[in-house]
Protein backbone atom coordinates (compact mmCIF):
# COMPACT_ATOMS: atom_id res chain seq x y z
CA UNK A 1 0.00 0.00 0.00
CA UNK A 2 1.29 3.46 -0.89
CA UNK A 3 0.47 6.36 0.76
CA UNK A 4 1.30 9.85 0.37
CA UNK A 5 2.38 12.26 3.55
CA UNK A 6 1.93 15.92 3.71
CA UNK A 7 3.53 17.65 6.59
CA UNK A 8 2.86 21.56 5.97
CA UNK A 9 2.79 24.90 8.12
CA UNK A 10 1.06 27.72 6.90
CA UNK A 11 3.57 30.88 6.20
CA UNK A 12 2.42 32.84 9.32
CA UNK A 13 1.60 29.64 11.18
CA UNK A 14 4.09 28.02 14.05
CA UNK A 15 2.99 24.49 13.88
CA UNK A 16 2.82 21.47 11.84
CA UNK A 17 -0.37 19.67 10.42
CA UNK A 18 0.01 16.33 9.28
CA UNK A 19 -1.97 14.68 6.70
CA UNK A 20 -2.25 11.16 4.54
CA UNK A 21 -3.77 10.79 1.71
CA UNK A 22 -4.38 6.91 0.65
CA UNK A 23 -4.58 5.50 -3.06
CA UNK A 24 -8.24 6.39 -3.34
CA UNK A 25 -7.51 9.92 -3.05
CA UNK A 26 -8.87 9.87 0.36
CA UNK A 27 -7.26 12.52 3.14
CA UNK A 28 -6.94 11.60 6.18
CA UNK A 29 -5.91 14.96 8.27
CA UNK A 30 -4.63 15.11 12.49
CA UNK A 31 -6.94 17.44 14.51
CA UNK A 32 -3.63 17.91 16.44
CA UNK A 33 -1.01 20.57 15.32
CA UNK A 34 2.84 20.01 15.83
CA UNK A 35 5.65 22.09 17.23
CA UNK A 36 8.15 20.53 14.19
CA UNK A 37 7.89 18.86 11.09
CA UNK A 38 9.76 16.37 12.70
CA UNK A 39 7.54 15.59 15.28
CA UNK A 40 4.58 15.31 12.83
CA UNK A 41 6.55 12.51 10.78
CA UNK A 42 7.06 10.62 14.33
CA UNK A 43 3.44 10.60 14.89
CA UNK A 44 2.92 9.01 11.43
CA UNK A 45 5.46 6.52 11.94
CA UNK A 46 4.03 5.72 15.16
CA UNK A 47 0.75 5.46 14.19
CA UNK A 48 1.98 2.63 11.26
CA UNK A 49 3.64 0.75 13.94
CA UNK A 50 0.73 0.61 16.56
CA UNK A 51 -2.35 0.21 13.96
CA UNK A 52 -0.75 -0.86 10.35
CA UNK A 53 -1.02 0.97 7.16
CA UNK A 54 -4.43 -0.49 6.71
CA UNK A 55 -5.68 2.30 9.39
CA UNK A 56 -5.65 4.51 6.23
CA UNK A 57 -7.74 2.48 4.21
CA UNK A 58 -11.50 3.73 3.12
CA UNK A 59 -13.61 1.85 5.65
CA UNK A 60 -16.58 3.58 5.50
CA UNK A 61 -16.34 6.27 7.91
CA UNK A 62 -15.53 8.62 4.44
CA UNK A 63 -17.68 11.82 4.17
CA UNK A 64 -17.52 12.90 0.84
CA UNK A 65 -17.21 16.59 -0.38
CA UNK A 66 -20.10 17.74 -2.90
CA UNK A 67 -19.20 17.99 -6.43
Amino acid sequence: MTVEVNIYRLEHETTWSLEVVNGAGTSIVWDDQFPSDKDAHQEFLRTVAQEGMRTFLDNGNVIPFRR
